[in-house]
């Protein structure tokens, strides 16, 4: 019984100095931005209250949501790599020629305080991912679909197989087709 709670205090200890650790690694600047930010989950919803200038609420937004932005890049990739056959990187630099020179100065600070704070959180996002993240459905939904008629995309496509009379166990039909639409 001793050695188990002996063993319960070690864990507590290593994450508590795990979290002291990311912690000694903000700023004091950094730290103040975190003072006036705060996240509150419940019921599944995320309530994240931010303030400051541009960068400052990037920054806040991204140490406090790090983990899901990480997923929803991770899973965005997965599921496109997926549906298209395309890596992520090639959604990324068509997001960056797309939206080049077409976002707010502030809102490209804000993005790339995002990316900062992410990186204080222990998470890494390149600028470039997070332009995309911010215009993914203007990629993945009106680019990509017109994008995608004017090369030749190889890959799946529908498969489908009927039998019957001698070639199945009771003579009936045994029908089966896949479209592989959302597949995933």
């Amino acid at each position: 019984m001793r050695r188990r709670i002996l063993k319960i205090l070690l864990v507590a200890f290593f994450i508590g100095n795990l979290s002291l650790a990311t912690a000694q690694n903000l700023t004091g600047r950094e730290k103040q931005w975190l003072a006036k930010a705060y996240r509150n989950d419940k019921n599944g919803w995320i309530f994240l209250h931010i303030e400051g200038g541009p960068f400052e609420r990037g920054f806040q937004r991204g140490y406090l949501t790090a983990n899901e932005i990480d997923e929803f890049l991770k899973t965005v990739a997965y599921l496109e790599k997926f549906e298209t056959a395309k890596e992520i990187d090639f959604f990324v630099k068509a997001a960056n020629i797309l939206f080049k020179n077409k976002v707010s100065k502030e809102y490209i600070e804000e993005m790339k305080g995002t990316v900062a704070g992410m990186e204080k959180a222990g998470r890494k996002v390149t600028f470039e991912e997070m332009l995309f993240m911010n215009g993914f459905i203007d990629v993945l939904w009106h680019w990509w679909p017109q994008e995608k008629d004017k090369i030749k995309m190889p890959g799946p496509g529908c498969s489908a197989f009927i039998a019957t009379g001698e070639v199945t166990s009771d003579g009936k039909i045994v029908m089966a087709h896949n479209s592989w639409y959302f597949y995933s």
